[in-house]
C-alpha cells in the first residue's frame, strides 16, 4: 500500500504531474498557499502575469539580461535578503512577493516564471549553494536573481564556487546541468525542511517532506528521509508505508538494504 498525496496536495494539483517553467510560479504559490489558507492567491498570480507583460515589452528595447534586471530588480524591486537570509519568509512565495525579498531559489522561481511568460528561454542551474539561472541563447548567459539580476562571468562563478565549496574548489559535478521546474521547487522546499530540522521542528519537516514526496513520488531517498522523520514523531504506520514506497522506487543497493532493515524493525514494533 502506497501513501497517497494528502487531500490538500491533491486539491492544488500536486501529485507528481509534470509542469513547465510558465507554470512554476503558480505551483509555488499553491504550495505557499498551504501555509496561508485564508490568502487569496489571485492577485499574486496577476502580479506575475503583469511582470511577464512588462518583460515582453522591455525585450523590444533591451537585450534579455538588461530587460530582466530592469523589470524585476529595478522596476519591481526584487532582491536578495542579505540581512535575514534564514528567515522562513524568504522561501515562501507569497511573502517573497509581498516583501520583494527572498532566497536565491525563491527569486529564481520568479525569474523563471516571468521569463517564460514573456517567451524567454531561461533555465535553473544545478549550481551548489547558490541558485543561478541561465539564458539559453548563443552565447549562454548566467544570471544571479539574488544579486539584482546581475550577469555572472567566469571569475564571478569561480568566486561563488569557492565561497560555498571551499578555497580549493575548482568544479562540481553537474554544476552547469539545467534542472527541471520540479527540481527547482524541490530545492525551494528543501530550504524550509533543512531549517526546520535544524530548529528541531520535526512536524514542520514532515510537512515539507510530504510536499516533496508528492512532487517527486519516485525518489527513494526522499521517501526514506520522510520515513525517518515520521518515525521520530511516532507515526510508525506512515513511516512503514514511506519505507515501502522507498523500496518500490528502486533505491540503490545500500539504501535498499537500509530501508529493508528499518522496515523489519518497524514491522516488529507494530506487531
Amino acid at each position: 500500500m502506497k501513501i497517497e498525496a494528502g487531500n490538500r496536495l491533491k486539491a492544488i494539483g500536486l501529485t507528481g504531474s509534470d509542469f513547465g517553467a510558465h507554470e512554476i510560479g503558480n505551483v509555488a504559490l499553491n504550495l505557499a498557499g498551504l501555509d496561508h489558507p485564508d490568502c487569496d492567491l489571485e492577485p499574486y498570480r496577476q502580479h506575475l502575469t503583469e511582470l511577464g507583460q512588462k518583460l515582453k515589452s522591455a525585450l523590444r528595447e533591451f537585450d534579455a539580461p538588461e530587460a530582466l534586471a530592469l523589470v524585476l530588480a529595478v522596476g519591481a524591486g526584487y532582491t536578495g535578503d542579505r540581512i535575514g537570509y534564514d528567515d522562513p519568509a524568504n522561501a515562501d512565495l507569497v511573502q517573497v512577493i509581498d516583501r520583494r525579498r527572498g532566497l536565491p531559489v525563491a527569486l529564481g522561481v520568479i525569474y523563471l516564471d516571468v521569463a517564460a511568460k514573456a517567451g524567454l528561454s531561461l533555465t535553473g542551474l544545478n549550481f551548489p549553494g547558490h541558485f543561478l539561472v541561465r539564458l539559453e541563447q548563443s552565447p549562454q548567459i548566467i544570471i544571479d536573481p539574488f544579486n539584482d539580476g546581475a550577469v555572472v562571468d567566469q571569475s564571478g562563478l569561480r568566486r561563488l564556487m569557492k565561497s560555498f565549496m571551499g578555497a580549493d574548489a575548482t568544479s562540481f559535478p553537474n554544476q552547469w546541468q539545467a534542472v527541471q521546474p520540479r527540481d527547482v521547487l524541490l530545492r525551494l522546499i528543501n530550504n524550509v525542511k533543512t531549517r526546520a530540522i535544524k530548529a528541531r521542528d520535526q512536524n514542520r519537516a514532515a510537512e515539507m517532506l510530504e510536499r516533496m514526496t508528492a512532487l517527486a513520488p519516485t525518489d527513494p531517498a526522499l521517501w526514506f528521509e520522510r520515513a525517518m522523520v515520521e518515525a521520530d514523531l511516532g507515526h510508525l504506520h506512515t513511516a512503514r508505508l514511506a519505507l515501502q514506497n522507498c523500496l518500490s522506487s528502486d533505491p540503490n543497493p545500500s539504501l535498499h538494504q537500509l530501508a529493508l532493515d528499518k522496515l523489519g524493525l518497524m514491522q516488529r514494533s507494530l506487531n
